[in-house]
């Protein structure tokens, strides 16, 4: 079953490729939310705690390899990496996300660790 739904959900991704997609990720310990525009090539990092955010303009997204993408700034240095896998986590709640995110951008938040859930693919509920 693991293996139809990545296979729908690569052959999803394909099939809209041209078409532009949003991310949303979030971490936890401490609280932080990265959003993603491949049309806007804006990356915004916020700390929901101060309610504070950061804005990285020119960001592109590549494909690295099947199901797995980079987020690079201008210069080419990689912000963040994202692995389609069908069980990302933000490190506390129930929620299984379609990507799993590593970012060297926060320090403390589970070393950087997420998950992410995009304007193709959503969220689901785990048990708790």
């Amino acid at each position: 079953m693991r293996f139809l739904s990545l296979a729908l959900a690569f052959s999803s991704l394909a099939a809209v490729s041209a078409q532009a997609e949003s991310f949303t990720c979030g971490f936890t310990e401490p609280f932080f939310t990265i959003e993603y525009s491949t049309t806007t090539q804006k990356l915004v990092l916020t700390d929901n705690a101060l309610e504070k955010s950061t804005n990285y303009r020119g960001v592109e997204f590549q494909i690295v390899a099947p199901g797995e993408f980079t987020l690079r700034d201008k210069r080419g240095h990689e912000l963040a990496r994202l692995k389609l896998t069908m069980e990302g986590s933000d490190g506390m709640s129930a929620t299984i996300y379609p990507y799993e995110i590593s970012t060297k951008l926060l320090g403390g938040a589970n070393n950087g660790e997420g998950g992410c859930a995009s304007s193709l693919l959503k969220t689901k509920q785990g048990e708790s």
